[in-house]
């Protein structure tokens, strides 16, 4: 099997086993995933870290999940409990690294889990002296914002979308400290074109995410709402077969913020309501999106409900 890709050769190794292989040795299947792994050189470092806890076929499988789960949110903004339902969407979220080897538990069989609770984000930052020209996506400021901007970041011009509406848009370009290109979505390369141009205006700014982000480095945690804990989740039985899913129950914040936006929401092991905090995991962070991709910033007044479903899923590929 030398000459076939790293890929194909795994599935090979399923296939087998599928077939049967392994009733003729009980160790088969896992000598076999190990031999492949030690193969890829890339993988061998974090194989071995995640082997020394678990052991080798642990490795494997957590690796597996690890890299194959992700959260789906749906939001549902009511003008008020029971009333009329002002806004609605779904959109997935970032695992961080810190939340990987929690959601590895959640569908190990028998590994203990800690509860979760769902916070909710508001904007990072407010940025002074934007400026962008019609029909480009170049958006520049006249000092650097601080902190800086980040791929990834949503933003919301002023008065420089379609007949006068915010520009909607996710930071794609790091040009300089002052200049940012934008597109549309998050993660993609169609630029963000203004359809006005505008200058000197205040740039409301989405949270900025990472891989690396821990509950201590998130910033702008939302807390406008009367609830004196931040609302658990709670998950449903597995179901499902590729992806398997886990859906928790919808939960509900009670806004008194008088108004404002919220922009994500985070999955966390800590349930107090807190602009920081400095101990703590942060399994999972969102995003607002619409169905095309694009930021949602949310308006929200007091006497607002916003209720908010998470689904964990972990899929082979």
């Amino acid at each position: 099997m030398h000459n076939v890709r790293p890929v194909e050769e795994l599935k090979e190794i399923f296939a087998e086993a599928r077939a049967g292989a392994h009733r003729r040795n009980s160790d088969w299947l896992r000598r076999r995933l190990i031999s492949w792994f030690d193969a890829q050189r890339r993988l061998c470092a974090s194989l071995a870290q995640k082997a020394e806890a678990f052991g080798d076929l642990g490795a494997v499988c957590r690796l597996f999940l690890e890299h194959r789960s992700s959260t789906t949110w749906r939001v549902r903004v009511f003008e008020r409990p029971g009333g009329p339902l002002l806004n609605e969407f779904c959109c997935g979220n970032l695992i961080p690294t810190q939340g990987a080897d929690w959601i590895a538990n959640l569908f190990t069989p028998g590994a203990p889990t800690a509860q979760l609770y769902i916070g909710l984000l508001g904007p990072q930052q407010t940025a002074p002296g934007g400026s962008i020209a019609s029909g480009s996506n170049n958006l520049t400021f006249s000092a650097a914002p601080s902190p800086a901007l980040a791929v990834g970041q949503a933003v919301s011009v002023p008065g420089a979308g379609a007949g006068g509406a915010n520009l909607l848009a996710f930071v794609g370009t790091v040009v300089s400290s002052t200049s940012y290109d934008l597109v549309t979505t998050l993660g993609g390369s169609t630029a963000a074109a203004a359809g006005a141009g505008v200058s000197g205006v205040s740039v409301t700014c989405g949270p900025a995410f990472a891989i690396t982000d821990t509950l201590a480095t998130r910033g702008g945690y939302f807390t406008g709402f009367s609830n004196s804990a931040l609302p658990a989740w709670t998950p449903g039985v597995a179901s499902g077969a590729n992806p398997v899913s886990r859906a928790g129950v919808a939960q509900t914040f009670n806004i008194t913020a008088g108004s404002g936006m919220i922009c994500g929401g985070t999955l966390q092991d800590q349930s107090a309501v807190a602009a920081s905090y400095s101990s703590g995991n942060l399994i999972g962070e969102v995003e607002f999106t619409n169905s095309a991709g694009a930021p949602i910033f949310q308006p929200i007044a007091t006497g607002n409900a916003i209720s908010v479903t998470v689904t964990l899923n972990t899929s082979a590929g």
